[in-house]
């Protein structure tokens, strides 16, 4: 079984209307063969620069939708918001036959295995910051269901309005916006990531379910960690832009491997 786990897409809305072909567009179609191989592909939030919902979406984001909604035709897709999506509804989801989990979730390392008793810890990221308002997504947006019908209430200009403001107000210089060659094995984690490391995060979510390996997206910082109790912790790229090319870090499972592997794609 084969599974991708992508994050940090931050997809334009193409407000100009332009015809090109989008990264998405891109990437997918230069590597044709390893999406036609997988069997589930894992969303992990940030997906697009700013989500306000599907009637925006489907004006703005029209061609990122239709590569989405192509790939969930041959392979189960799975989308965990992030703090850039997280007005991203559960009928969104369906209108792109797309599955819409819980952040944090926790999968079986190898669902096809009746013996596998490892598990693995799936989250956006953004949970763990300190930021004030990466917190206000999560706290205050994100766990308010009464707040998000509100919202979605409001009218496209005010909503993207809405989604600007906390757009600039969340970013923050400790993200890496080119993100280099993922680091390998270092138990000492990035000061932007520093904050994964306090025991109450983990008990937070042992309260869920145990889990032996963490994926996870949001900092920026793609490559293998060790958390403060030795916990595998794995963070996806970002999609970045050179002058030729974009290129992301995806994280692919594989169960015929011992260990997951970072994987390169580019458009």
């Amino acid at each position: 079984m084969k599974r991708l786990f992508i994050a940090d897409l931050h997809l334009q809305p193409n407000t100009k209307n332009q015809k090109t072909t989008t990264p998405l567009q891109q990437i997918v179609e230069k590597n044709q063969a390893l999406f036609a191989s997988l069997q589930e592909i894992y969303f992990l939030g940030d997906v697009f620069e700013y989500w306000v919902g599907l009637d925006h979406g489907e004006k703005f984001y029209h061609q990122d939708l239709a590569t989405l909604k192509q790939l969930s035709h041959t392979t189960k897709c799975f989308f965990i918001r992030g703090n850039r999506d997280v007005l991203f509804s559960t009928e969104d989801a369906e209108a792109l036959n797309f599955t819409l989990l819980e952040d944090p979730s926790v999968i079986s390392y190898n669902p096809n295995d009746p013996n596998c008793n490892k598990n693995i810890l799936l989250t956006h990221g953004d949970f763990w910051t300190t930021r004030f308002w990466d917190k206000l997504y999560h706290q205050l947006i994100l766990n308010n269901i009464i707040l998000q019908k509100i919202i979605r209430k409001l009218s496209i200009k005010k909503r993207t309005q809405f989604a600007e403001f906390l757009r600039k107000k969340s970013n923050g210089k400790h993200y890496q916006t080119n993100a280099q060659q993922p680091s390998q094995k270092i138990i000492n984690t990035p000061q932007a990531v520093k904050n994964l490391n306090t025991q109450s995060d983990f008990n937070y979510f042992q309260k869920t379910s145990t889990y032996e390996v963490i994926i996870c997206g949001h900092f920026h910082h793609p490559g293998s960690y060790f958390t403060d109790n030795n916990t595998p912790l794995y963070q996806l790229g970002n999609l970045r832009k050179t002058a030729k090319q974009h290129s992301i870090y995806t994280l692919l499972l594989d169960s015929t491997l011992t260990e997951p592997t970072f994987i390169l794609l580019e458009d």
